[in-house]
């Protein structure tokens, strides 16, 4: 089943440290907020995919923008590693693929894995070659060079021509 919240403003990490511990959840909800930048978005949408038809219909969602964000929650990873999250956001949601709970059908069945080897919609991702590692060696995914903008890559090349660390 989809599992959909609603949250509005910026939830500050400063407010996770003197909190009662978070569920992974709202971790991962918190982590979200600061890597796609929607801190300050009012009823900023997350969606929990904890099914293979429910993965199916949130991928072709996604394939529909011109660009996502894609970041990753595991363990060690790497070829060796574990992912146990995929979280992909779009024009202030979020959308978190529960790989433990989905098991590696949610790229065949679920669409994932002709979401990530597609060209469009470009995948913004920060320093892809962990997350590529493990898609390849795991779960067979091929990124694309020319659908991924790497936003670490870029920031190295930016310090490269500027000549500033």
């Amino acid at each position: 089943a989809v599992v959909s919240t609603q949250s509005t403003g910026y939830i500050s990490p400063t407010k996770t440290d003197t909190a009662l511990p978070l569920n992974r959840l709202e971790t991962l909800k918190i982590r979200a907020q600061e890597n796609f930048s929607i801190q300050n978005i009012p009823d900023t949408h997350y969606t929990v995919i904890d099914t293979v038809a429910d993965a199916l219909n949130a991928a072709v969602t996604l394939a529909e923008y011109h660009s996502i964000s894609v970041l990753w929650e595991g363990f060690n990873v790497n070829r060796y590693g574990t992912l146990t999250w995929i979280i992909c956001g779009y024009l202030g949601s979020a959308v978190l693929f529960d790989l433990t709970r989905c098991g590696a059908k949610i790229f065949t069945e679920g669409g994932l894995k002709t979401l990530l080897e597609s060209r469009h919609p470009i995948k913004v991702i920060h320093d892809c070659t962990c997350i590529a590692d493990i898609l390849f060696h795991q779960y067979g995914v091929r990124l694309s060079a020319d659908s991924i903008f790497d936003t670490h890559a870029a920031d190295l090349l930016i310090q490269t021509k500027t000549g500033q660390p």
